[in-house]
Parts: C-alpha cells; structure tokens; sequence
C-alpha cells in the first residue's frame, strides 16, 4: 500500500475507508435507480441477496482470518524485539565482568550499536529498507570484539560464550530486518478491493428500503474498517502507532546511569 497511509494516524484512515464505501453504495444506489428498471432491483431481489450474502461472508471470513495472522506476527515481531534486546544486555553484562579497559571500550561501541539501531535503521524499516549505518556499526563492534578475544586471555569459556552473543544478535538483527520487509503481496489487496467493488455494486442493485440500505451500509462499514486495519497490521513499524524500539531506548538510558 503507498505510504502516505501509514503517515495518518489509523483512526482517519479507518474513517476514510468507511466514507468511501458508504458513500459509493449509495451512489451506486441512486445510478441504478436512473439507468434500470424500477422493478429490477424487485424481480431479482433473491438472487441478488443470495449473491450479495455469499461475497459479503468471503470478503470478511479473508479479512478476520488475515487480522488473525497479523496479530500472531506483530506478537512473534514483540517478542523478537525483547529477546534481541535481552541478547544485547547479556552481552554488555559479559563484557562489563571482563573488567577491563579493552572491554569497557567494546561496550562503547556496543551502544554505538545500539544508538544506531534506534536512530537510524528504526526508520529505515518502516521504509522497509536496512541502514547502511547500521551495518557499519555493527561490523566496527564485530571488528572490536575480535580484537579483544585475540588479546584478552581469559578462560576459552568467556570467549565462547562471548563469540555465542556475537552471533545470536547478529541473528535477531537480519530476523527483526526480514519481519519489516516481508507483508502481503498486491494480489490479495487486489481480490479484496474488487470483492469489497462488487459488494457496493450488488448493494446498489438490491434497491432496499431505507432501512434496509442502512444495515447494509452498516455492513460494508465494518468491512471497510477490517480492510483498514489489515492494512496497518500489514506493516507493523510503519505509522505513528507502529512498533518503536522501546527495550533497546530502555537499555540505553540504564547503561548511561551506569557509566
């Protein structure tokens, strides 16, 4: 979905996503009503309410099924970032037990890490995209770190657990950066706007009464809000309301008391 949607706090996409719809059933509503016969909409009601029954149940058992996964990846997404955030505190609890000038150096560049992290690949994922700056960052820390074990000759078991970290945060990085890049592929936007279309038209040829039109315009309403809300559970770092790296910022303000 373009951008400037998640730019938006949900609360308007949503209302204007409901607008929409509403405003073209009823628009469509009063097309039909000049272009076909005043007895078409009478003479096929039970067709039309029976194919119009059926579009409505798929284009909201897609949707509820998709918001289901969504929110089952943004809570795997949560907990991915607490775990890279944990990793990263064990690491610079390691290095703080090495007690050493090298050591206090590395944890340094560890918050160089960090910092970069919150400052620059943060918003490079909402675009879905990695930071360069990041990368370098993160090989200076790699670098520095290669040099400690090299010079430090502390017991095998200190290194291994240390080179263990290394890896396991460097894994939790390319995981966190494939879970911003992946969402879902234009062709599922595609069938449901065309089903949620069709669904405006069949309402629109149904000619209801005016009461009917209004749970009819409440239903395509509450399929609209669904759409709206895939759409930003589709990107969970994107928009005023997405993800923020709220363990990583924490574990920054604890480690600069500490120093």
């Amino acid at each position: 979905m373009p951008n400037f949607f998640y730019e938006i706090h949900s609360f308007w996409v949503a209302l204007l996503f409901i607008g929409t719809a509403v405003g073209l059933v009823i628009s469509l509503r009063l097309l039909a009503r000049l272009v076909l016969p005043a007895q078409f909409g009478q003479e096929n009601f039970d067709f039309l309410m029976r194919l119009q029954t059926m579009v409505s149940s798929i284009c909201g058992m897609l949707l509820v099924f998709t918001l289901v996964n969504a929110a089952s990846n943004d809570r795997s997404v949560d907990t991915l970032l607490t775990a890279e955030a944990v990793h990263i505190r064990t690491l610079d609890r390691l290095l703080v037990w090495f007690d050493s000038q090298p050591a206090n150096e590395r944890r340094q560049t560890l918050h160089g890490y960090v910092e970069s992290i919150v400052q620059s690949e943060w918003p490079a994922m909402q675009d879905r995209r990695r930071s360069p700056q990041t990368d370098q960052a993160f090989q200076a820390f790699c670098n520095d770190v290669r040099t400690l074990l090299a010079q430090d000759n502390r017991p095998a078991h200190w290194s291994d657990d240390l080179v263990k970290l290394m890896e396991q945060i460097a894994e939790d990085r390319e995981m966190r950066i494939a879970s911003a890049t992946i969402s879902l592929p234009v062709q599922y936007y595609a069938t449901v706007g065309v089903s949620l279309l069709s669904l405006c038209g069949l309402m629109a040829l149904l000619q209801p009464s005016n009461r009917s039109i209004a749970v009819l315009s409440l239903q395509i309403a509450v399929l609209a809000a669904l759409f709206s809300l895939v759409i930003f559970m589709d990107r969970p770092y994107a928009g005023p309301e997405g993800l923020r790296p709220i363990a990583l910022e924490r574990f920054l303000e604890d480690t600069s008391q500490n120093r």
